[in-house]
């Protein structure tokens, strides 16, 4: 693993293959850059005419209180640059609990949560607060507008909420007791084409 492997768009034989690194989960081809994102550490790599890693981006927040990890699906930006799904860990100390462990987290949030980080060709990602809701996010879809995001976690089921939307524009302020509010348009899965 770990190749790209590029084919011409009429169909017949690999033009080119690229060793990029291990573990590699989605390509985004986004204003004429490309991004591949690595699954297990978030990592995103934007490549040059070649294929070869040129820039390296980890999600997480610049002070270490939020570490990224695996990405689940990136989407390229209508503006460029690349939006992905992620989990992020809590760098904390975990407490020993009846309930297994825990630690002093915002909006009822585990110590894995959902998160998304915009990555951009000239800058540091910026990666949201925790998504209130999004237990196990593994998908997600930006509307043609890029209004709109919405965030598929199954692990939501016990509620009935299993694909939740949020407006791209209030990702990183649209914020309730330390966590991304949805738009309060949850939808269960079954409703969903």
């Amino acid at each position: 693993g770990g190749e790209l492997v590029r084919l011409p768009a009429a169909g017949g034989p690999v033009t080119r293959r690229t060793f990029v690194a291990s573990d590699l989960r989605d390509v985004v081809v986004s204003q004429g850059l490309r991004y591949v994102t690595r699954l297990r550490s978030a990592e995103v790599i934007q490549l040059d005419a070649q294929d070869r890693p040129l820039r390296r981006t980890l999600g997480g927040t610049q002070d270490g209180a939020r570490e990224a990890s695996v990405a689940w699906r990136a989407q390229p930006l209508p503006r460029g640059g690349a939006l992905v799904l992620h989990q992020v860990a809590e760098n904390l100390p975990l407490r020993m609990g009846p309930q297994g462990f825990s630690a002093e987290l915002p909006c009822g949030a585990g110590v894995v949560q959902s998160a998304v980080s915009v990555v951009k060709d000239d800058s540091a990602a910026l990666t949201s607060l925790p998504l209130r809701g999004a237990v196990l996010a593994v998908d997600i879809a930006l509307d043609p507008r890029g209004e709109e995001v919405a965030v598929a976690a199954p692990g939501g089921a016990a509620r009935g909420e299993q694909v939740l939307r949020y407006r791209f524009d209030r990702l990183y302020s649209n914020v309730e007791q330390g966590c991304v509010r949805d738009t309060a348009m949850s939808v269960a899965m079954a409703q969903v084409p």
